[in-house]
């Protein structure tokens, strides 16, 4: 996938306003009153670990990662993401398929599956396939789009290993929720994402990066697109939402590197096959999100 990037790249790259790239993906999604306004509006009931709140309860209380406190304002978060990737902000592009994930690509290698193919931007596209490796893969799909995961492979699986919340603890008088978490991702994956992140540290990277501070300037907005606006974290599980709050929270460190991003990574100790790809970043009308809050819509 990182060779076909890069060879696109070299083949048909250049700086391009988002507004020329397909939209499906990004800018239809953070148009006001798109998906993004409609998932997270401040009525809108989110899990938080033992509780349920509101969105706008939840940019009032503190997240506690490792004795630092996070504010998670989605009404916020999204309103900088719609700054970072307005129609106008210019990036480095390149002809891709759009959508690079496991399922889209076939062995020996085809790419497969082109609703997205055209004009993209390489960070947009980079940023699909690492939140793909990290969460969507063998974790966020399998659960919450399971008719998909299943319509979609062969070998539908359980998950070897997943992200998980070792601690939740919610303190109501203070308003804050205490987290500890651990990023499990299984070795196949952890293998994937190394070498990925050995791509993205050569001319993937740099291309990506063209044009903006460094790579994770680049790969962020995208990356936080991507975690609110495939899955409704408000459908999700109480534990399974505050992993992915904790993640947003790191995303917003200023100074991440990539090495930051993927340091808290556990693959299993012991020997363990991987899991297969799963379903692409669409969802049937058969989905139902497995783990859902009672009371939850499910998505699309």
């Amino acid at each position: 996938m990182c060779a076909d990037l890069l060879t696109a790249a070299n083949t048909t790259g250049r700086q391009a306003a988002l507004a020329d790239c397909v939209p499906a993906l990004y800018l239809e999604r953070l148009r006001p009153g798109g998906r993004l306004d409609t998932w997270y509006r401040p009525d809108t009931n989110i899990a938080i670990g033992p509780t349920v709140v509101t969105v706008a309860d939840l940019a009032r209380m503190g997240l506690i990662i490792d004795g630092v406190t996070h504010r998670i304002d989605l009404g916020e978060l999204i309103a900088d993401t719609r700054r970072a990737l307005a129609p106008s902000s210019r990036w480095m592009t390149a002809i891709t398929q759009g959508d690079p994930t496991e399922p889209n690509i076939g062995q020996p290698r085809l790419w497969l599956d082109f609703e997205h193919a055209g004009r993209n931007t390489l960070a947009g596209d980079v940023a699909i396939l690492l939140w793909y490796l990290l969460g969507m893969g063998g974790w966020l799909v399998p659960t919450y789009q399971p008719a998909t995961y299943r319509r979609t492979l062969r070998h539908h699986l359980n998950p070897i290993s997943t992200p998980r919340a070792r601690h939740l603890a919610l303190s109501a008088p203070q308003r804050h929720l205490e987290v500890s978490y651990e990023w499990n991702v299984g070795a196949g994956r952890a293998a994937a994402l190394t070498a990925l992140a050995i791509a993205l540290r050569g001319q993937l990277g740099a291309a990506c990066a063209e044009g903006h501070a460094n790579l994770m300037y680049a790969l962020r907005p995208y990356l936080i697109c991507r975690i609110l606006g495939v899955i409704d974290l408000c459908a999700m599980a109480g534990a399974d939402t505050v992993v992915c709050l904790a993640k947003l929270a790191q995303l917003r460190q200023p100074g991440l590197t990539l090495d930051d991003l993927l340091a808290d990574l556990h693959p299993p100790t012991e020997a363990a096959t991987g899991m297969p790809p799963s379903g692409p970043d669409a969802m049937s009308a058969a989905d139902t999100p497995a783990a859902a809050p009672p009371g939850q819509r499910s998505t699309r």
